[in-house]
């Protein structure tokens, strides 16, 4: 993998996570004591996180998310 690929695979992961964490946060505010399945869209963006070799672990530590929620994906 090239530098710029891999300059390109971090962008993409940041990008990832800053769009999981907006959804996140939202989440929180609209459904405050509920517990729903995530979107479809949330779940392929942590799906293209996992895919892109971040482990399950730092997803949660960077998204703010429960590490159980993902594991449950």
């Amino acid at each position: 993998m090239s530098n710029i690929d891999v300059a390109e695979v971090r962008e993409r992961v940041q990008t990832l996570v800053d769009e999981i964490r907006q959804i996140h946060e939202r989440y929180k505010i609209e459904v405050p004591k509920k517990r729903r399945p995530w979107s479809k869209s949330n779940q392929e963006r942590i799906l293209e996180l996992w895919r892109l070799g971040v482990s399950s672990h730092q997803i949660a530590l960077e998204t703010g998310l429960p590490a159980q929620a993902i594991y449950e994906l």
